[in-house]
């Protein structure tokens, strides 16, 4: 019963590997403003939908590089 954001700020809480889990926002609401806040709750990236597939691909690419980036 928690939100996205909630919910990766716990999953962050969490003691080892667990909390280093990728974390990727799909979301009807990804204006620069709540991007922000998702990125800054712990995620590593941001899917605006509709969700288009090169948009999708390109933030698990960026999630299994390490880097944290908005996708689109």
């Amino acid at each position: 019963r928690m939100d996205g954001v909630a919910a990766t700020r716990a999953i962050r809480a969490l003691a080892g590997p667990a909390a280093q889990t990728p974390i990727i926002a799909l979301t009807a609401n990804a204006d620069p403003e709540d991007a922000a806040a998702y990125i800054a709750a712990g995620m590593i990236g941001v899917v605006e939908k509709p969700m288009k597939p090169e948009n999708l691909l390109r933030a698990l690419q960026q999630a299994l590089e390490g880097s944290t980036a908005r996708a689109a």
